[in-house]
């Protein structure tokens, strides 16, 4: 289990993951068919409206800005997907 983050710069309509999947690739730091997280956060515009793991309802960045999935140390939620309706330019923390 590692924490980590990714400051590149994310398309609308890009899956999030897949991205930090290319990213740790071509850096030789992990090697699997298809990633998945435990956690995910970040911080944003209040109201960037996004897709978690293609739940067909959208969510949006809350009021304070920041925006984290649950996880309680060693169990965290299953994220194969996240992706912003807009260009998402910030900070993206993750547990892999």
């Amino acid at each position: 289990m590692d924490y980590r983050m990714y400051s590149g710069n994310v398309p609308a309509g890009k899956n999030v993951v897949e991205l930090i999947q290319q990213h740790l690739e071509n850096q030789k730091q992990v090697k699997t068919d298809k990633l998945v997280l435990s956690f995910i956060g970040f911080e944003g515009t209040p109201g960037t409206k996004f897709t978690l793991n293609n739940h067909k309802d959208k969510m949006m960045i809350p009021s304070s800005g920041s925006f984290i999935t649950p996880y309680t140390g060693e169990r965290g939620m299953n994220i194969f997907s996240l992706v912003f309706d807009e260009r998402f330019d910030g900070y993206i923390y993750y547990i892999v």
